[in-house]
């Protein structure tokens, strides 16, 4: 049977409780003390594993499968 359960980074969840509180990139990049193009990287990681493509579907399907 497979094993369906989402592996983010610690990072990668981090980014995405900051998404899902609906802070901008910009400041999601400030609170990490990352730069933008980072946050970035950070974010394509999350929606590949996610299976989504954008931010509204990232934290739609954290918050449906109860990931925070």
């Amino acid at each position: 049977m497979e094993n369906n359960i989402i592996k983010l980074t610690p990072r990668e969840y981090e980014v995405l409780c900051y998404l899902v509180e609906a802070y901008s990139y910009k400041q999601i990049a400030d609170q990490c003390m990352v730069s933008f193009s980072t946050t970035n990287t950070h974010l394509k990681h999350i929606y590949k594993k996610l299976n989504v493509r954008s931010a509204t579907a990232a934290v739609s399907k954290a918050l449906r499968e109860q990931m925070l």
